[in-house]
């Protein structure tokens, strides 16, 4: 088998990043994520963390001892090769959320249930019925007829809105001063209003703040990497001088044993 050839990262790094995407699939979040957390934390692209992965594990796979040198156990690293869905496992997916889709469930709920909890199970469930519901209308709407045959059309039910209702006066009714119980309703929806206002208003600002100390953070790892790069730089120049020194600090004992050995034969 050829190797494929790609320019390597430090093992450190190597290291990291693995350890990075374990967690993330021991907390059975999505690799996407754990690529994009990693590119913000390296200043590295998404793209290339992802595709860099993939290149390391396949060199891993098959490279026993690079594998026992970086200490990586691919136990939660194992590539996934997906089939394709059969005309039967489409029916089934498809009947299978629409009927769940009757009862208020998401396709992201349906779809994960489906999976057993497998999250890179329910992105492919997921991905497939999308596909299915823009390239094959035909099979939703038959797969349609069949649930209204058998469950009945679904319900479409109106959703509750947000407003804030107050106490309304009908024109042939309208008084000079408003009630006790209509000011007090009055009184209460304004605090409402208000009270919402603030809780956005904090919500708002949280996020900014969220995002100015994420962005920081990043910027500090970033820099944090550059002090890192220039320090191994200068202590491999300080090797070198130190090096350099211990040459001529030899030579410069055997100059002075030289020198006195000719001082002794003088003196002769």
């Amino acid at each position: 088998m050829n190797k494929k050839t790609y320019c390597r990262w430090k093992d450190e790094e190597v290291k990291s990043l693995f350890s990075h995407i374990d967690s993330f699939k021991q907390k059975n979040l999505p690799l996407t994520y754990a690529f994009l957390e990693y590119a913000k934390l390296t200043g590295r692209k998404s793209n290339s963390v992802r595709n860099y992965y993939y290149l390391e594990l396949d060199e891993l796979l098959q490279n026993e001892s690079r594998r026992a040198s970086l200490n990586i156990d691919l136990t939660n690293h194992q590539k996934q090769n997906f089939q394709e869905f059969t005309k039967k496992e489409e029916q089934d997916l498809v009947y299978y959320i629409l009927q769940k889709a009757r009862y208020s469930k998401s396709v992201r709920n349906s779809c994960l249930a489906l999976a057993n909890n497998d999250v890179s199970l329910m992105i492919r469930y997921q991905n497939k019925f999308r596909s299915l519901l823009k390239n094959n209308p035909s099979l939703i709407e038959e797969i349609n007829k069949k649930l209204d045959a058998t469950i009945g059309p679904k319900q479409v039910t109106k959703k509750e809105n947000n407003v804030l209702l107050f106490p309304v006066l009908q024109k042939n009714k309208i008084k000079e001063k408003l009630s006790d119980d209509e000011l007090r309703g009055l009184f209460m929806g304004l605090v409402k209003l208000v009270k919402k206002s603030a809780d956005l208003e904090i919500s708002t600002a949280l996020k900014k703040e969220c995002n100015f100390a994420n962005e920081n953070l990043r910027k500090t790892l970033i820099a944090m990497r550059k002090k890192e790069e220039e320090i191994m730089l200068l202590t491999e120049k300080n090797e070198a001088l130190n090096g350099k020194l211990k040459t001529l600090e030899d030579q410069m004992i055997k100059l002075r044993i030289k020198a006195f050995e000719n001082m002794q034969k003088n003196k002769n």
